[in-house]
């Protein structure tokens, strides 16, 4: 595996990007740490749509056929992709489709010089489906056993307390999952049970205690994306000891010893398309036990996370990013899981993870019931069907710096565990034990859950009652489990299971069977997209609904206010943003979207954005006049107020859409001012306002790829307006004389005024002219009951209205 490059300070990047499709990514906080012989790079690259629908698209839209196609040449996870499209069924991939599971791809371009990687790099950002692209560096890692190596089968160190009932042994605080008394029930052994270990790596099918054979074969070894080896490793040996070790007497014996075992390759970030290859069944389990990743990472399409949710370790750590997060808070993984749990019906476990201690700085753990989460982990709103586990130190009953919330149904032991081990050239018939105090293994509590649910589901089977609904599954788990010890209300980490008890309660409560799970209501389960916006660059925001696949939704996007702007019309999903120029502090924003489907059911969702200033710290002085004839010469000049040194070069950009197209760009050395020389459009008519802005900075201005950060310069904007001529004077290239009425005399018409505005009329058309208080107005984006002289910009769409100008009657 390996791990971004990301320390707690800015980051450069193309744009906003999102999940980095196969990668798995750990805690890595100081760049001098970097062994440059490990470091490489990848480009992350979002699609606009998923893959599917781009592919159907092709067929009859040829722009979109040879952007298809030049992705495909210059993407090999988008070839992979698509080949595997081709052999699904084609009810696979409408339910991939619907789900919009293949947007985000990498590529690694670690052996390819500077130079390439950046014409790469714009090739992707030009490439009209891509929505936004990144350089990322990596560093490669060994996964190691983070537990102590056992010398015997035989120890009694190897004793799995974990499967004990729940009173504690002498010297912990909490009992097992209860799962020993309900193995001699009919099919208690797991003997009808199928789990999947979806993981970075694979078990040692060689290991004389573990299943040697996978129901379905594991393809392994081999290279996945962005130089991750999928092969076999120490963590999913450990998976398949704890499931299922063999009861031979000898070593740990599993919690379900007799059930099938396969492997798929997963990352934090995504579950490869090899599981729908397993022919799963209703009922099947699946362990999701990729590598975390810590919220620095930062990624755009699955970062709803503001810093608050991440406190600095200490007070005077220097780096304050010492947490992770669950792998089902990345996008394209909880797409996935919604998948197996909906539409597949297939249990799927998901460790709720937590700090990693970095050097000095302790771990520290995440409430997943943070505002600034933006309801990610809120059940209510944004259910994934899967079951979220939680880590204790059986001894103690501390959490550490496990993570918490009320989305975690159930924890149980993260330490103190026994477990199969893997050591490359070594024998296999090893074991290790994992007894740290001080930070939990987070994976090893999933291990147990899994173990749980499928020896639940075996009896399921054995008793004739078919497959556990997966929400029905976690029910039965929640209502039948203990207290924690200690159990803090303020730190919600469900319950500790009790197997026999779960299991008591399906066979009285679903004897007769288990009901049909109801239709999932309409609502908007989450917003992806980036948290905090660049400069320079469009991003989108993106409503995932309730039920998948829903096309009779009409969305609504409001309280997009300066300095943001719509790119495109408020009534799109996505929502395409961009931030305009602003100065000083973040301006913190609320977007607001409701979305309504044909029956007439509504939700609301809103969302706080941070945006940050293009320039801070220093003011700024110039001239510019407040009025202006059309036709006119005029000179613009400015510059920035501070003690500089004499020579010192600094940068200006001016920007008036009114008067001149995109950005006039120029210099000057300290003391002199910049000026700008234009000739003012003949077409503007009188008592027009246009927007002047400079821009000055003391460095070049920051491209697009680094713009998420402010840095130093002034800022300095003006409302000018297009005056009519003097009585006498005339006005340039024009006869002198007295105008008339409507040419822009004093007191004359200027425009005639359009139809008076409504406050009960809906404007959905951009360009729509209406009146009010004596001036014209022009729609900049669907607007209802938005009192013009109260919601108008002169330039652009950030409010509901533009205003055009005076008007007569």
């Amino acid at each position: 595996m390996f791990t971004f490059l990301s320390p707690s300070g800015p980051r450069e990047r193309v744009c906003v990007s999102s999940t980095c499709t196969g990668l798995v990514i750990v805690m890595m906080m100081y760049l001098g740490n970097v062994q440059a012989e490990n470091q490489r790079n990848v480009i992350v690259l979002q699609l606009k749509s998923d893959l599917s629908q781009l592919k159907q698209r092709s067929l009859t839209d040829t722009g979109v056929k040879r952007s298809l196609e030049a992705l495909r040449k210059a993407v090999p996870e988008v070839e992979s992709s698509l080949r595997q499209q081709a052999k699904n069924s084609s009810d696979q991939n409408k339910i991939e489709a619907s789900y919009t599971t293949e947007q985000t791809f990498t590529v690694d371009v670690s052996d390819r010089s500077n130079a390439q990687q950046n014409a790469l790099l714009n090739s992707y950002v030009n490439n009209g489906l891509v929505a936004s692209a990144q350089l990322q560096p990596v560093q490669i890692e060994v996964a190691k056993d983070i537990g102590e190596p056992l010398k015997a089968r035989s120890q009694s160190a190897l004793e799995a307390l974990y499967t004990k009932g729940p009173s504690p042994e002498s010297g912990y605080v909490l009992g097992g999952i209860n799962s020993n008394a309900a193995r001699s029930m009919p099919g208690g052994q797991g003997d009808k049970a199928r789990v999947i270990i979806a993981s970075d790596n694979y078990w040692n099918r060689s290991h004389v205690d573990l299943p040697s054979l996978a129901f379905s074969p594991i393809d392994g070894p081999r290279r996945l994306s962005c130089s991750t080896q999928y092969a076999v490793g120490n963590y999913a040996t450990a998976a398949a000891g704890i499931i299922a070790a063999k009861d031979n007497h000898a070593g740990v014996v599993g919690i379900v010893p007799q059930a099938q075992l396969a492997a798929v390759p997963a990352t934090f970030a995504s579950i490869y398309d090899d599981i729908y290859q397993l022919g799963l069944h209703p009922g099947d389990v699946v362990v999701l036990d990729a590598n975390f990743s810590p919220t620095t990472s930062r990624f755009g399409d699955f970062t709803p996370y503001p810093g608050e949710v991440c406190p600095k370790a200490t007070a005077a750590a220097k780096f304050g990013r010492t947490c992770q997060l669950p792998s089902a808070g990345y996008e394209s993984t909880q797409r996935r899981i919604e998948i197996l749990t909906q539409e597949l019906k297939v249990h799927v476990i998901v460790n709720a993870s937590g700090g990693v201690q970095y050097g000095n700085e302790p771990a520290t753990p995440m409430n997943l019931d943070h505002p600034d989460f933006n309801g990610l982990f809120d059940r209510t709103r944004n259910d994934d069907g899967a079951i979220y586990v939680g880590s204790i130190d059986p001894k103690t009953g501390a959490t550490l710096a496990a993570n918490y919330g009320r989305r975690i149904d159930v924890s149980t032991w993260g330490t103190h565990i026994p477990y199969a081990s893997y050591v490359a050239g070594g024998t296999h018939a090893t074991y290790s034990r994992y007894d740290n105090d001080d930070a939990l293994g987070y994976r090893f509590s999933s291990y147990i859950v899994a173990g749980a649910v499928a020896q639940i589901q075996s009896i399921a089977f054995a008793s004739g009652l078919g497959a556990v609904p997966p929400r029905v599954m976690r029910q039965l788990l929640t209502e039948t489990g203990h207290d924690l010890p200690g159990r803090d209300i303020n730190h919600p980490m469900g319950k500790q299971p009790d197997v026999k008890a779960a299991v008591d309660r399906m066979l009285v409560e679903y004897a007769r069977g288990f009901p049909p799970e109801p239709a999932p209501a309409f609502g908007i389960k989450r917003v992806v997209g980036f948290d905090k916006p660049y400069h320079g660059r469009t991003w989108d925001y993106r409503a995932i609904i309730s039920p998948a696949g829903a096309t009779d939704i009409s969305y609504h996007w409001s309280n997009i206010e300066s300095p943001l702007v719509t790119q495109g019309p408020t009534t799109a999903n996505p929502l395409e943003l961009a931030v305009d120029w602003s100065e000083g502090q973040a301006r913190e924003r609320t977007i607001t979207l409701t979305a309504r489907n044909s029956q007439g059911a509504t939700d609301t969702w809103t969302r706080r954005v941070s945006v940050p200033s293009i320039v801070t710290r220093y003011d700024g002085e110039w001239n510019v006049p407040d009025e202006v004839q059309a036709g006119q010469v005029v000179t613009l000049s400015g510059k920035i107020k501070g003690l500089f040194a004499t020579g010192q070069k600094h940068y200006y950009y001016w920007k008036a859409p009114a008067l001149f197209m995109g950005i006039k760009e120029g210099s000057a050395l300290v003391p002199s001012t910049h000026a700008l020389t234009l000739t003012v459009p003949a077409s503007l008519k009188p008592g027009t306002q246009l927007q002047v802005q400079l821009l000055g900075t003391l460095d070049s201005l920051l491209p697009p790829i680094q713009a998420a950060r402010s840095q130093f310069g002034m800022l300095l904007s003006k409302t000018v307006t297009i005056k009519a001529p003097t009585p006498g004077e005339g006005s340039p290239g024009e006869d002198t004389g007295t105008p008339t009425p409507g040419e822009g005399s004093p007191g004359g018409e200027t425009e005639a005024c359009a139809m008076p505005w409504s406050r009960t009329t809906a404007y959905a058309t951009p360009g729509t002219r209406v009146s009010y208080g004596g001036f014209n107005y022009e729609v900049a984006h669907w607007t209802q009951a938005h009192q013009p002289d109260l919601n108008f910009v002169l330039t652009g769409s950030a409010k509901p209205w533009r205003r055009v100008g005076p008007c007569g009657k």
